[in-house]
């Protein structure tokens, strides 16, 4: 028709302006009600030791290289243990913390190792480093706790 526009030509600024440039205004969205305007809180955590920030750990003799991740990445994971928790979100969950953990390399070889099926590395393999780096994190982060707890195994 003459004079119509084609239909993938949209005038409206709002619809063709590069992501960056639009504003909430351009989206008219209803106003954030002041109950639900957050603000993230100062967090008194201790620093995380430095050793730790990267942390080297061995399977079958090959070196793999885990980096400290955001505390709440803990809970992501032991959530995971859960018996509620379906195989699918257990697996997302494990993988996620994989991913925010493990350098790339380090990531790659142990997921090839799982698909392997010539590989004895399974799953419970997988687990017990996984527990394991979280309880050195865990205890790295709460050193008089720590403390406390060995020094309540000596007494025993």
């Amino acid at each position: 028709m003459p004079g119509t526009a084609a239909p993938d030509a949209l005038e409206d600024d709002a619809l063709t302006a590069p992501a960056d440039d639009l504003q909430d205004d351009d989206l008219e969205l209803p106003p954030v009600p002041e109950e639900l305007v957050f603000t993230t809180s100062a967090k008194d955590r201790p620093a995380a030791d430095e050793g730790d920030r990267e942390l080297p750990f061995e399977i079958d003799g090959e070196r793999y290289v885990a980096h400290r991740p955001a505390d709440s990445s803990f809970a992501l994971v032991m959530s995971a243990g859960a018996r509620t928790m379906s195989a699918p979100n257990r697996m997302a969950a494990i993988t996620r913390f994989l991913d925010s953990t493990l350098s790339p390399e380090s990531r790659d070889r142990l997921l090839d190792r799982l698909e392997d099926p010539d590989d004895p590395f399974e799953l419970e393999d997988l687990t017990r480093v996984l527990v394991a780096l979280v309880k050195r994190w865990s205890a790295a982060s709460r050193p008089g706790k720590a403390r406390q707890r060995a020094g309540s195994r000596r007494r025993r």
